[in-house]
């Protein structure tokens, strides 16, 4: 017996063991000799993985679909990304095979990838860096969120509120009540009818759920006006958001995890980085020249520099802005996900961030895939072949989102 992922299954394999769905449906029994309708159903039902008896038949090798010539300029290009990574954590192996296949695909269709690779170029600091301290102390890093913020918050901290309650907090802002409509109207949410009135969306999203997403409009748009060097402030939004649409697709996998809670502090583990951007820009570019030069995760190459990163100040900024404590540890939590609060959650942000700097979505500072934190992968308790599904959904997910937050 072997379990293989399900891209990998082809006619006449037979199942070793039942199959069921994620409701605890049997889709398929054991000794089922597969068919080409029986691969159609298992993924349309969102199956990763299936253990298979050994029958000689072999499992398909992705990779053989592309051109040698495809696979080469793929994998120099992958090769270059993952050069600060080790091939000792099978997460990591898996999710440079799909990566691989990721480019493949997109250079076979002649797409160019979403990269924005450069140092920017300032001169050095002329003065010793502030301490974190100091650094809140200035009150320009603060931004100013408008009433709607705050409603929002009040909405997600009462267990009683209701849908009415949200849809009229919502409601006294035509921008966001748009804007909350066309997301819950995209492929995101792949609903079958439209979508006309923001209480309908609540009930069918959930209040708590929707609360959340509202609360990341608010954040992007509240930042609008900060301005940034190299790289730009659309380059680190098109990141964090790409990392929370992972996130989420990612949650899908898993039980008991908000999707919609993951795709917020996906929007949100960068905001320490994109205030420290715009205040200290010098200190950041001698961060990511580090970081590029050592192949030493730009976090650590922060606190060389400052004795502080972009998460500690990150925190200080969610406690101030009262943002609820699970979204707070998971969005801040990232780089250190075992250590902190909400360790899964974190551990699954993580994870999406990782995919997002592989696929090269925008440009944070990071240019080269970081190794996994320990027990960050083990801490989700999931099989790999959930992260080749995760990949191509929030590839097609992404293009959407980005046009809805940024254009």
């Amino acid at each position: 017996m072997q379990t293989i992922n399900v891209d990998e299954l082809a006619p006449d394999m037979i199942l070793a063991k039942d199959i069921h769905g994620p409701d605890g449906r049997l889709l398929l029994a054991g000794n089922t000799i597969l068919e080409t309708h029986h691969l159609r159903v298992l993924r349309i039902w969102g199956i990763t993985e299936a253990v298979i008896l050994g029958n000689g038949t072999e499992p398909i090798r992705q990779e053989d679909d592309f051109p040698p010539e495809i696979l080469h300029r793929a994998e120099q290009r992958v090769s270059v990304l993952f050069d600060a990574c080790s091939e000792d954590h099978p997460a990591t192996t898996e999710l440079r095979r799909q990566c691989l296949l990721f480019r493949a695909r997109a250079l076979m269709e002649n797409q160019e990838p979403h990269r924005v690779r450069h140092c920017p170029l300032v001169d050095p600091p002329k003065s010793s860096p502030p301490s974190l301290e100091e650094m809140l102390k200035q009150g320009d890093v603060f931004i100013s969120f408008p009433e709607t913020f705050f409603r929002i918050l009040e909405v997600i901290d009462d267990p009683t509120s209701t849908a009415r309650h949200l849809a009229d907090v919502v409601g006294k802002d035509p921008g966001m009540t748009a804007k909350l409509l066309r997301l819950v109207n995209s492929p995101f949410y792949g609903f079958s009818r439209p979508v006309e009135q923001i209480e309908r969306a609540v009930t069918l999203v959930g209040t708590r759920e929707l609360s959340q997403l509202a609360l990341g409009v608010t954040i992007i748009q509240s930042f609008s006006g900060i301005s940034t060097p190299a790289p730009t402030t659309k380059a680190i939004w098109t990141h964090s958001l790409a990392c929370g649409v992972f996130a989420r697709v990612l949650a899908s996998h898993l039980p008991e995890i908000s999707g919609e809670a993951l795709f917020v502090a996906g929007i949100l583990h960068d905001t320490g980085r994109l205030v420290m951007l715009s205040r200290l820009p010098e200190i950041v570019a001698q961060a990511i020249i580090i970081s590029h030069q050592e192949c030493l995760p730009l976090y650590l190459a922060e606190q060389r520099l400052l004795g502080w990163d972009h998460t500690t100040l990150a925190r200080e900024l969610f406690q101030r802005w009262n943002l609820p404590p699970t979204l707070l540890e998971t969005a801040a939590g990232h780089h250190a996900p075992t250590l902190c609060a909400e360790p899964r959650g974190a551990s699954l942000l993580h994870m999406a961030d990782m995919m997002t700097i592989a696929l090269e979505y925008g440009f944070n500072g990071s240019a080269l895939v970081p190794n996994p934190e320990p027990g960050a992968w083990e801490c989700l308790d999931a099989p790999l072949s959930i992260i080749g599904p995760t990949i191509r959904t929030g590839a097609r997910q992404l293009e959407d989102i980005l046009t809805l937050f940024l254009s």
